[in-house]
């Protein structure tokens, strides 16, 4: 039986400037699934993640954490940062700490574990993002795959249950991308929930179990990847275009190769198979 892990209930935020990056928005994560959330610059995507983890706190609305409500006393929110990670875009953000070591063991430190622990904890996070061969290297010496690579090992350090990744593939080539999404997918199966905001539709059609698309600080269209990749009104609403395996996908039927029945691939593969 699913279960919520993440809820936002009718949030409302604005910044010192007036700008209101959030309008009573309701947003339901569930747990243990990998979530795509879509929409153009200043739609409200980043404002979100940073109530996730209390970083921000709402004007109005709640936050709740598995049907907990988010309180903002230090003692809950040190228990909250511990499950919800976020990595952000920029890892330069992230990332201060003179070494590699020193960077990935400054969270599990300041859980109160023991010097065991913690460096077991780091080393397993290494391991995972296949850093550890850069441990002993100066954080500001890496390059920018490896910074990304150790500010998700950060977050893993802390083991959390839910990891938030803002923009995770921008500036990265394409076979760094594709690494990338794969350690999403063997992240997932350990049962960790992932969320990722995306302007690339490609990856969010085949990856995610589900999509939000964001427009105006609100919700304009959820659901199943290839139930919100078909209305196109809603997508130039949020300016986005469709995947291209859609596209290719309706040239088929339009040119009488396939049939309209035939269920929509996922995938290039699918896509290819489908061909054949």
């Amino acid at each position: 039986m699913s279960s919520s892990i993440l809820k936002a209930e009718d949030i409302v935020f604005e910044y010192p400037n007036g700008t209101r990056a959030l309008d009573c928005l309701s947003i339901d994560i569930e747990e243990g699934k990998k979530v795509a959330i879509l929409g153009a610059n200043g739609a409200g995507k980043s404002t979100l993640f940073l109530h996730f983890n209390g970083i921000l706190q709402p004007d109005e609305g709640r936050i709740q954490f598995k049907g907990e409500t988010v309180s903002y006393d230090n003692k809950f929110l040190k228990r909250l940062r511990e499950k919800v990670g976020i990595v952000f875009q920029d890892p330069d953000m992230q990332l201060f700490s003179a070494n590699v070591f020193q960077e990935i063991s400054f969270g599990p430190l300041n859980l109160d574990l023991s010097d065991e622990e913690v460096e077991n904890r780091v080393y397993e996070a290494m391991e995972v993002t296949e850093t550890t061969d850069l441990k002993e290297r100066p954080t500001h010496l890496l390059s920018y795959g490896q910074k990304k690579r150790i500010s998700i090992a950060d977050i893993l350090a802390m083991k959390p249950e839910v990891i938030v990744f803002d923009e995770p593939t921008v500036w990265l080539d394409p076979k760094s991308s594709i690494e990338i999404v794969d350690f999403f997918n063997e992240i997932n199966k350990q049962g960790i929930t992932v969320i990722l905001s995306t302007h690339n539709v490609d990856l969010a059609y085949s990856w995610a179990d589900y999509i939000y698309i964001f427009a105006e600080g609100n919700i304009i269209s959820e659901g199943k990847p290839e139930e919100v990749f078909q209305k196109q009104d809603l997508l130039d609403t949020a300016d986005l275009i469709q995947p291209w395996i859609i596209e290719v996908y309706d040239h088929l039927i339009d040119k009488g190769v396939i049939n309209s029945d035939t269920p929509l691939p996922n995938s290039k593969e699918e896509l290819f198979t489908l061909i054949s």
